[in-house]
Order: structure tokens, then C-alpha cells, then sequence
């Protein structure tokens, strides 16, 4: 799955980012396949998505991996 989203909070483990196009907000985990972010970011990435209580959780993944999964 690809998100485009813009950061809205940065946290010490992860960021809360909005989508664009659905004003969705995410929980978005910090790892090593997304680069350090500032707050108003505009980032489009990788990830894989969980049902969280509030909101939903991004874990970004690899190109490698989301073409793997795409297969």
C-alpha cells in the first residue's frame, strides 16, 4: 500500500500524519525505512497497515518488500 500524507505531530517512536486525499490520521511507526521527519512534511511511502483503537498504524516497509506483497 502507498499513503501520502503530511506529519501533523512528531513523537519519540513514531509520527501522526493525515492523508490527503481521505483527511485520515495515522500513526505512523518509526523504523529504518522512513527518513527522519519534520512536522508540515509532505512524505509518500511503503507501509503495511494495522487496525489500531483510534486511528489505523503504518508500519513503512521496503520497495522491495510492497512489490513482494503486490505479487
Amino acid at each position: 500500500m502507498t499513503v501520502r500524507c503530511t506529519i501533523i505531530k512528531v513523537k519519540k517512536d513514531y509520527y501522526i500524519g493525515k492523508n490527503l486525499y481521505t483527511n485520515k490520521t495515522f500513526k505512523i511507526i518509526k523504523n529504518q525505512h522512513i527518513r527522519e521527519l519534520k512536522r508540515n512534511d509532505d512524505y509518500e511511502f511503503y507501509c503495511k497497515r494495522e487496525k489500531g483503537l483510534f486511528r489505523d498504524i503504518l508500519i513503512p516497509i521496503s520497495e522491495e518488500e510492497a512489490f513482494k506483497m503486490a505479487d
